[in-house]
């Protein structure tokens, strides 16, 4: 009796070890969704996420407009490995805008963005900065890097299962990070200007 008990606890400590960083999961989550979807999942610390969109249709000035500022954070050491997983069918068959930012890890951040001007002067701006000057567009949503770290476990591993997203139609805004201090930025403006 006593010998199982401690099989069984070493069972069971072998299965923590496997799960022992930060673990973002996104299992069968989000099928048959029409519209907007925002999903913003973190595991670890420090991370910043958004997922922002504006609309601005008009007979006269469309003007969308988006803002954000995210500041970059300093972490010292070295985290365990990271796992960031999108599994099972999640998100498949949807319909519309599905914007996803999922970490794992420590001080990462991640940007979705859609702006849309629909009007016969339409105007679409990321801060103060026009859509059409696109790599200030990046730029502006973009952070200084922060001093560079190096990650001694080599084992952050991202997934997404063949079946997600399938047969999803529309827009898909998808930042999937496992490790540290990354960054990444899904932008999308459309001005139409329709006299």
């Amino acid at each position: 009796m006593h010998i199982l008990h401690l099989m069984w606890l070493g069972s069971s400590l072998n299965a923590m070890a496997v799960y022992a960083g930060p673990v973002a999961l996104i299992q069968d989550s989000g099928l048959d969704n029409q519209g907007v979807v925002a999903v913003n999942q973190a595991a670890g610390n420090a991370n910043q996420q958004a997922n922002q969109q504006a609309v601005a249709i008009s007979d006269g000035d469309a003007q969308a407009l988006l803002m954000l500022k995210q500041h970059a954070v300093t972490m010292a050491g070295s985290p365990p490995s990271a796992t960031a997983s999108i599994g099972g069918a999640a998100f498949a068959a949807s319909m519309g805008l599905i914007a996803v930012n999922q970490s794992a890890g420590n001080a990462n951040q991640s940007f979705n963005a859609l702006a849309l001007a629909m009007g016969p002067h339409a105007q679409v701006l990321v801060g103060s900065v026009p859509a059409h000057a696109q790599d200030a567009v990046l730029a502006a949503v973009a952070v200084p890097a922060a001093e560079p770290v190096v990650n001694g476990s080599g084992g952050d591993q991202t997934s997404i299962s063949a079946a997600a997203f399938q047969g999803s139609r529309g827009l898909v805004q998808l930042n999937q990070i496992a490790g540290s201090h990354n960054m990444a930025a899904n932008v999308m403006a459309v001005q139409w200007a329709n006299p």
